[in-house]
């Protein structure tokens, strides 16, 4: 994890040290990440009830490059050991927290898809969001 990506986004958590190197308070970032998870889980609830209620067929999205982005890299399978030995080393946090993070940006990617068809398919049919939602 690069100090000066978690800096653009969450500058609270990161300050220089004595030494002129960034630093990130990775238990504030683990807390803003959980936030960003919860945040993810109402949309996924919501998304999902919109599915359920509509009776168009989802669009299976196959991405045939997702099935080598979810494997599970090196560092972080060292990091998993360690944590189950209860052995954690800091370098092992950064892979961990690293992972989750660009997992949420995955997943807020592929939401924000969801929504935008959910969106077109609202407005296409001409009901509006908001009454919709009564």
């Amino acid at each position: 994890m690069i100090a000066q990506d978690v800096q653009a986004v969450f500058p609270h958590l990161v300050e220089r040290g004595p030494d002129g190197y960034l630093r990130v308070d990775y238990g504030g970032l683990a807390i803003e990440v959980a936030r960003s998870i919860a945040g993810l889980g109402d949309r996924t609830t919501s998304l999902e009830a919109f599915q359920m209620a509509s009776d168009a067929k989802a669009k299976v999205i196959d991405d045939p490059g997702a099935r080598e982005s979810n494997a599970v890299p090196d560092p972080v399978k060292a990091a998993l050991a360690n944590l189950r030995s209860g052995e954690l080393r800091p370098i092992d946090l950064t892979a961990l927290v690293g992972t989750l993070v660009e997992a949420v940006k995955e997943l807020d990617g592929r939401l924000t898809e969801i929504e935008q068809r959910r969106d077109a398919s609202e407005c296409g049919s001409g009901r509006s969001p908001l009454v919709s939602q009564l």
